[in-house]
């Protein structure tokens, strides 16, 4: 199955909110009942700094282990500068630069090992793209890509099982709420973009998240809040082979907006976070965990997150022993948390408070965060970068 990278995004910065409304599915579930925290396996510590402090980039697993990241912002400007980390050494090291300015783009890296980072913006408060670039880590060099139909920015990628790259959702930020639920699908071999069938979601707000299932499909969160009701439907699916989308029911919890992906060795997909509106003055956490069953839309309501960090800027990882990590976010702890599916619990591990970071799954199965900004501090855009060891 493709592992596809995408940069951790949050609303941070935009101007603009959007109103939640509370919803509740009507599917009857198990409930998990709450047990205690406990301390698991699993630290963090630190690892080489990045030559240039950065937020809203893009981060790649290449095929040599190395990771690529881009662009991003510096509380300054917007960077076309990348590095590379080397996980054997810790350190990063300086490659080519991206041709346009762009953070809150999307990053995939293809099946014949080059890296697609398409859209993004190349303005703080929009300026969102439809160009594309392709990054070749023989030559440490970038070359244009063919353009997208339409202007992307804090949407999602996902790559697909035949090698082709799936995107859809895209924010304006001039317009509140104004987040076109378009997709379109590229092919690496032609350097083409094709545009699919209807989404089937009026709305393709809030940093949308996809996971590749084991049957090819693509799982996707698109959608607000006040969608994901018994009448409206929850979850989207593409399906490669006929370009087309489908509902799957609402979760029977509220989730909010913006929830958290992760597949499971089981096959179903995690659902942690989210947050709550009550329009433009105010946001909150939430810390709802539901488990769904993509093939048979079934909603298993599980152990809430003991932190309700899970507001902006967060990650949910699948490890390579299949538990799952929750990491960064604005959260007023450094504590990060591990889900263990066989038990359906929570464990705290040692954290780093950062959000709009990347978080990227290494070869050897450690964790790479790298980037982003502290809550809560004043040291501004991040440079360092942190391992966890599972």
């Amino acid at each position: 199955m493709a592992l596809t990278t995408v940069s951790t995004r949050s609303r941070r910065g935009t101007g603009v909110r959007l109103a939640a409304v509370l919803a509740a599915g009507s599917l009857t579930t198990a409930v998990f009942p709450p047990t205690a925290h406990a301390a698991a396996s699993g630290t963090w510590s630190d690892t080489g700094s990045l030559a240039t402090a950065r937020e809203f980039h893009t981060a790649s697993l290449l095929g040599n282990g190395e990771v690529l990241v881009a662009g991003g912002y510096n509380s300054s400007a917007v960077l076309t500068s990348a590095e590379l980390y080397n996980p054997a050494t810790g350190t990063w090291s300086r490659t080519g630069s991206l041709s346009t300015p762009r953070y809150a783009a999307t990053s995939t890296t293809l099946a014949d090992g080059r890296v697609l980072v398409a859209g993004g913006r190349n303005g703080y408060a929009g300026g969102e793209q439809t160009s594309t670039e392709l990054y070749n880590p023989a030559t440490g060099k970038w070359s244009p890509g063919a353009s997208m139909a339409y202007p992307r920015a804090e949407d999602l990628a996902v790559r697909l099982g035949d090698g082709r790259v799936l995107v859809a959702g895209q924010r304006n930020v001039a317009v509140q709420g104004d987040a076109t639920p378009t997709a379109e699908v590229y092919d690496p071999k032609q350097n083409r973009w094709t545009t699919t069938g209807p989404t089937g979601v009026s709305s393709g707000c809030c940093n949308p998240r996809g996971v590749l299932l084991p049957d090819g499909r693509v799982l996707t969160t698109l959608g607000t809040s006040s969608l994901w009701t018994a009448g409206g439907g929850g979850p989207t699916i593409f399906n490669p082979a006929t370009q087309s989308w489908s509902r799957l029911p609402a979760a029977p919890v509220f989730l909010g907006d913006g929830p958290q992906i992760s597949l499971l060795p089981s096959g179903n997909v995690l659902f942690a976070g989210g947050w709550e509106s009550d329009g433009w003055s105010s946001t909150w956490p939430t810390n709802v965990v539901e488990e769904l069953n993509p093939v048979t839309g079934t909603w298993t309501v599980r152990q809430s997150t003991n932190f309700t960090s899970f507001y902006t800027g967060q990650s949910l990882t699948t490890l390579a022993d299949g538990r799952a990590l929750a990491s960064g976010g604005a959260s007023a702890t450094d504590n990060d948390e591990v889900y263990d599916p066989t038990t359906a619990t929570w464990s705290i591990v040692g954290g780093q408070n950062r959000a709009d970071a990347t978080v990227t799954l290494l070869a050897d199965g450690r964790v790479l965060t790298a980037g982003g900004i502290a809550y809560g501090s004043d040291s501004g855009v991040l440079g360092t970068a942190q391992i966890f060891q599972p």
